[in-house]
């Protein structure tokens, strides 16, 4: 995962420490690197020994003459100044999180224009939870997965592509959402605006630290997306580097945008409930996904076969390799908070060693 490295360029200390104490929080602490300038001299002295990706300077330090050789700067309007051609300027008194989200969008569009994110193949895993049927726990494992991939410091972004999403549900932000046909216009026109975009719709989780998709439900548009609107917006995610891990949430079909997701993802965790019927339905979906995904279903490692909602140790009979078995829980039956399916712990323990065995101990395969 690539970080963000920023030189900071500004003399008002208290600022530096508010600064410098968000980036550093749970919430941005993979994301980005912070190097402080208090002074023109030192400024231009860690501009000649240090590798920085964007320079964010206050007024007083326009006029050093690395900020108009350096690709990426933003200015930090303080008030003092109003008029600033040669870069962009974002207002400096305004909350952090707000703050360190538009200058990433600014950071992504301008290496959007030196095609850099196509041109890096990236080395983010796209991690991809389905299961045939509705009812088998798939957003709580995936979810539940997300948040145990963080507390083995990974980079998450959860991925929600379900026709009708629960996302809102699970995870909060204080910003209400935003239109997704905002997003899907340019991944439909495969805009090279498309990741500055992206990062207007991120949020983090207060709770979890897991980011997250934030956009208000619209079956509609999800449905007009293809398989080669879904293909860019995957490739572009991932060759970002700004993910160790992305964590997709699938609904319970074999359309044309789960199967582009599914073909692309290096891993593959297929949720099973414990009962008959829904056995039965998985099996007659894997036989049939071996040809519309080309893999051997049943043997590959890329697919794990995990069994849900399990009472004890045995389940019934498949041919399919069940890898893991899910414990079922309950409580969460009868849940008053939606964050209790978080705090179960024989169920965290479950997902932290399905991570251990079956996600980082295999060389993940990467795909064409």
């Amino acid at each position: 995962m690539k970080m963000i490295k920023i030189l900071l360029a500004d003399q008002e200390e208290e600022y530096i420490l508010r600064f410098k104490n968000y980036i550093e929080s749970q919430r941005e602490k993979n994301r980005f690197e912070l190097i402080v300038a208090t002074t023109k001299e030192s400024l231009t002295q860690l501009a000649e020994t240090e590798n920085f990706d964007l320079v964010l300077a206050t007024p007083v330090f326009f006029d050093v003459p690395l900020l108009v050789e350096e690709p990426i700067v933003i200015g930090l309007d303080d008030e003092t100044q109003k008029n600033e051609e040669r870069f962009p300027l974002v207002c400096k008194y305004q909350s952090l999180s707000n703050l360190v989200n538009e200058i990433a969008a600014i950071y992504f569009e301008k290496i959007e224009k030196t095609g850099y994110y196509l041109a890096n193949s990236g080395d983010t895993k796209l991690i991809s939870v389905f299961s045939s049927v509705g009812s088998t726990g798939k957003t709580t494992f995936a979810l539940n997965l997300a948040k145990e991939l963080i507390k083995m410091k990974s980079k998450v972004l959860y991925l929600n592509m379900e026709t009708i999403h629960s996302t809102e549900l699970y995870l909060k932000d204080d910003n209400k959402p935003r239109q997704s046909s905002e997003l899907f216009y340019f991944a439909q026109k495969q805009s090279d605006k498309l990741l500055s975009k992206m990062a207007e719709f991120i949020k983090t989780d207060s709770y979890l630290g897991i980011d997250y998709f934030d956009f208000i439900h619209n079956p509609e548009e999800m449905v007009e997306l293809s398989a080669t609107d879904i293909h860019y917006l995957i490739a572009v995610l991932k060759n970002s580097e700004n993910y160790d891990f992305i964590v997709v949430d699938l609904d319970s079909q074999l359309h044309e945008r789960n199967l582009e997701i599914l073909k692309n993802s290096q891993k593959i965790f297929w949720l099973i409930k414990n009962e008959a019927t829904q056995i039965f339905k998985t099996e007659i979906m894997a036989t049939n996904g071996r040809e519309l995904l080309d893999l051997e279903v049943e043997t590959n490692t890329a697919i794990s076969f995990l069994m849900s909602h399990c009472r004890h140790e045995n389940h019934y009979e498949t041919n399919l390799l069940i890898r893991n078995t899910l414990p079922y829980v309950s409580s969460w039956q009868s849940l008053k908070n939606p964050v209790e399916i978080f705090e179960n712990q024989e169920y965290s323990q479950e997902i932290a060693n399905i991570i251990v065995t079956d996600l980082l101990s295999e060389e993940v395969e990467t795909d064409g």
